[in-house]
């Protein structure tokens, strides 16, 4: 007989499409009706004894909080009928042991996996067109990172306190790295920053401290208050011309940045920018207007 296939799973292409499967602690299991989004509300029987889930062709969203605090779930299948995954659908499923998003999703919300201390591997299709503020946050033991070519902004925190993140790839058509987005990434030794990208936000890079080095593209005018601060592994900085200013604590604690070279383009560098940079041998300057 032939078979369909969805998302790496085989499926009896006359098999009854479904809407949820629930495997449970005690042995027992559930398949939940319905069509459309999987709510919080369907799931609250079942959260303290859950250990896996299908999600079915039947649904087409993951409501917000839906699997929240499953703290014995370990494997969830999402076939790809799923378009949008919400605000904190899998926060602190610690023991979740990892995701495959479907090409289908294109909205993944705020802390959507936030907690999630088992993921090594995460690949956001080139489906996705928004990730959430700290939709991977305290993902701890995550390594790997691959961001799909439709993702325009990486949001405020998506990835900060990844302590063992040591590989991103950054989609081409990200323009904009908010607020502390790779905040105390600290195994993160290096990062390919796209050409279209054109700020750079507050804390993007703040401790990240096996920060060797950066690519600033030539699209950035101003880089943020504390973006590369206690970078400490950081030596050397090469800084484009189309950059006018430069805002305060931008470079402070970074201890072993040796030498930076400012361009003719920088009208103004803030106060305490190199504050505490204890290696720094040189500084070529021609901006016109220093802080304190």
């Amino acid at each position: 007989m032939e078979n369909v296939h969805h998302n790496g799973n085989n499926l009896d292409k006359f098999e009854k499409p479904f809407f949820c499967k629930l495997t449970l602690s005690y042995g027992y299991a559930v398949e939940l009706e319905g069509s459309g989004e999987l709510t919080v509300a369907m799931m609250r029987y079942y959260k303290s004894e859950l250990i896996s889930a299908e999600i079915g062709l039947l649904c087409t969203s993951i409501g917000q909080f839906a699997f929240e605090n499953c703290r014995s779930l370990t494997d969830v299948i999402i076939l790809d009928s799923v378009t949008s995954i919400g605000v904190s659908a899998f926060q602190n499923c610690q023991n979740l042991k990892g995701i495959i998003i479907p090409n289908s999703v294109t909205i993944i919300g705020d802390y959507a996996f936030s907690y999630c201390k088992r993921f090594i591997n995460i690949i956001i299709p080139d489906s996705v067109i928004f990730i959430g503020s700290c939709a991977f946050r305290y993902c701890k033991n995550l390594v790997n990172v691959s961001i799909g070519n439709n993702v325009k902004k990486i949001m405020s925190s998506t990835l900060s306190d990844c302590i063992n993140l040591r590989n991103v790839k950054i989609g081409n058509s990200v323009t904009s790295i908010g607020i502390y987005a790779f905040y105390n990434c600290s195994s993160l030794t290096n990062i390919n920053i796209p050409s279209g990208v054109t700020s750079i936000n507050y804390g993007a890079f703040y401790g990240c401290r096996s920060l060797t080095s950066i690519n600033i593209p030539s699209g950035i005018t101003e880089i943020g208050m504390f973006v590369f601060r206690d970078c400490t592994s950081l030596t050397t900085i090469n800084i484009t011309n189309a950059v006018t200013d430069i805002d305060g604590h931008v470079f402070k604690d970074c201890a072993n940045l040796i030498r930076v070279a400012i361009p003719d383009s920088v009208i103004s560098i803030g106060y305490n920018a190199f504050e505490n940079c204890s290696s720094l041998e040189s500084i070529t300057s021609l901006a016109t207007t220093a802080g304190n």
